[in-house]
């Protein structure tokens, strides 16, 4: 099914204005991610990088868990892409132990 230019344009312009528009609520409301930060253990009496680096060091753990967790069920399912002769088999491979080792390596700097 093609879409002419003009569908992909009000398309796209409506998709800007509700993420325009969210981003203005949210601002105008004073919304913060207090759920996120009580989950990281982020101190209350941080700020500014050290607020972001304590954030990072906390969640990198369960991040490592998660990516770790997903690899080899993406490793699995690129192999049997392959096999059937897929050419999506082998970039699903390398994105899942690309995230694995770019986890790993954002781990090891926030140390």
């Amino acid at each position: 099914m093609t879409h002419s230019l003009s569908d992909r344009a009000a398309r796209l312009a409506a998709a800007s204005v509700a993420v325009l528009l969210g981003a203005y609520l949210a601002a105008r409301l004073g919304l913060e991610a207090d759920i996120i930060k009580r989950a990281a253990g982020v101190r209350e009496n941080a700020r500014g990088v050290d607020r972001l680096v304590s954030a990072a060091n906390e969640l990198t753990t369960p991040a490592i868990v998660a990516v770790g967790a997903i690899t080899p069920l993406a490793m699995i399912i690129g192999g049997g892409l392959w096999m059937v002769g897929s050419r999506k088999g082998i970039p699903l491979i390398g994105g899942a132990v690309a995230a694995l080792v770019f986890v790993g390596a954002v781990s090891g700097l926030v140390k």
